[in-house]
């Protein structure tokens, strides 16, 4: 692994922070977004993503009882985190 790599564990724990859930979920009021297939290291995964009504997308796989939520103030954390807000971007596009 190169230097500046982190660890699934340290990506993980940086996105709880930013607001990602990752936890089996209640009921909730879904809009369907898109099926999908997907490879992630060499296995296939069948995923469902719909949006959490009034809270954020949730990607479900299927065989998996938990949901990971990406709330929509986990949205904006990452985008803020990214320079979507920063002043000097507004100036540079404005």
């Amino acid at each position: 692994m190169e230097d500046n790599q982190i660890t699934k564990a340290e990506c993980k724990s940086q996105l709880e922070e930013l607001g990602v859930i990752y936890k089996k979920q209640g009921l909730a009021i879904t809009k369907h977004i898109c099926n999908a297939t997907t490879e992630i290291q060499g296995k296939t995964y069948q995923v469902n993503v719909s949006e959490r009504i009034g809270y954020g997308v949730q990607i479900k796989v299927e065989g998996n009882p938990k949901t990971c939520v990406i709330t929509y103030g986990a949205m904006l954390n990452m985008a803020e985190a990214m320079g979507i807000f920063d002043e000097e971007q507004e100036n540079n596009n404005g």
